[in-house]
């Protein structure tokens, strides 16, 4: 309660303080700009937070109190998610309403500075559009350079065709089993970030199956808490569906209805308090040839969303050159390589005998499973060392 009645203090009296109006018009030109220019978005970052830091300077020796650091994060994520959901004109008008700026004010962070922390592990969890990504290694060499110093450490839980309810999961039992094996691996990995993303199978159900989707997504994040408790969740929308030649489908209608599901994710995201991620507009009507079926990627499409997936999290992709350059060729084959370590011991071909209903002719090899740790660590090593490579490539 007193952190709370500090908090509205603090932005009553940034509300009367007539500097506001100079920090409207401020803050106002730097949204334009990076809207227009996404690709200096750190630029326009770093502009907005000089501005923000002199104005609170100023209003700090008025003032009794300040927001805390708690404050700031919390009021931070709140108005990214915001600015995710709107368009420019409804920016503009609340900029000129100066009803967003007085909580951007006191959010002088950064997403990317709050994303990741030096030794992070991070989980991807979703569906096929996650599973497949371990193949090809776009989506996690992005993350991975664009965390810059940060060494990370990446587990894909993707399971294709699976849902919020753990469908695919079940080996030979109903969803609740696949469920409680999601809740199991998370609390063995114990993620400090974890990156979701689903929606593309519940689509399908449209309208009529948008509240059991929604409650089902809702229980899964009490679960992610429960088992884990990790720093940061992230809430991603699922990507658009691409329509192909005849006699393939045309995917208007889905995307429609994709759409419809990635606004419901967002204000879900909000409602929990986590960060969303919008996939599906930052890759927008650019799918063409980049799937294999209209749904699913292929490796040229890995290539293509992968820096676009860094985007919608809030980060900066690293230049083309650098991914392009030998280290960051050999980066991406070291991230493959690891991913494959992990998914053999994550999911052996032969679970049925080592921990089912057959184990008892050879379950006795279930303890060669954590051989393959000092092999993924090995792998990591490489990869970190490949990382600072590819970033000092020039």
């Amino acid at each position: 309660m007193r952190r709370n009645s500090q908090l509205f203090v603090n932005v009553g009296f940034r509300l009367a303080c007539p500097f506001t109006i100079w920090c409207d018009w401020c803050f106002f030109g730097v949204l334009v700009a990076a809207h227009m220019c996404p690709d200096m978005i750190h630029l326009f970052e770093v502009a907005a937070f000089l501005a923000m830091t002199f104005f609170s300077r100023v209003v700090k020796k008025f003032s009794a109190t300040h927001a805390t650091d708690f404050d700031r994060h919390f009021l931070f994520k709140f108005v990214r998610n915001l600015l995710a959901s709107m368009n420019v004109n409804e920016i503009m008008h609340l900029m000129f309403g100066r009803k967003l700026l007085l909580i951007a004010l006191i959010s002088v962070s950064r997403l990317d500075a709050d994303l990741f922390e030096d030794g992070d592990m991070v989980i991807l969890l979703g569906n096929t559009v996650i599973e497949r990504a371990h193949n090809y290694g776009h989506f996690e060499t992005g993350l991975t350079l664009a965390a810059d110093k940060k060494n990370l450490r990446f587990r894909n839980l993707g399971w294709s065709g699976d849902t919020v309810f753990g469908h695919a999961r079940s080996y030979f039992g109903p969803p609740q089993e696949g469920f409680n094996r999601l809740e199991a691996d998370l609390g063995k990995l114990k993620p400090n970030v974890v990156i979701v993303c689903y929606g593309a199978v519940a689509a399908f159900e449209g309208d009529e199956g948008m509240a059991e989707f929604l409650a089902g997504y809702d229980r899964l994040l009490k679960m992610i808490k429960k088992a884990s408790n990790p720093r940061a969740v992230i809430l991603v929308s699922p990507p658009p569906a691409e329509t192909l030649d005849a006699p393939m489908p045309d995917m208007k209608e889905h995307n429609k209805r994709l759409s419809l599901y990635a606004k419901a994710i967002a204000d879900l995201a909000r409602k929990n308090q986590h960060t969303y991620a919008d996939f599906f507009t930052i890759v927008g009507d650019g799918v063409k040839g980049q799937t294999s079926n209209g749904l699913h990627f292929s490796e040229r499409g890995y290539c293509y969303v992968g820096p676009k997936f860094v985007k919608a999290l809030g980060l900066s992709p690293v230049p083309n050159h650098q991914l392009e350059s030998e280290s960051g060729i050999q980066l991406r084959k070291n991230i493959i390589a690891k991913n494959k370590l992990f998914f053999q011991q994550w999911r052996p071909a032969n679970e049925t005998y080592l921990r089912l209903f057959r184990k008892h002719e050879q379950g006795q090899n279930v303890k060669e499973l954590p051989m393959f740790d000092p092999l993924i660590a090995e792998r990591e090593k490489q990869i970190e060392i490949l990382k600072q490579s590819t970033l000092a490539t020039k």
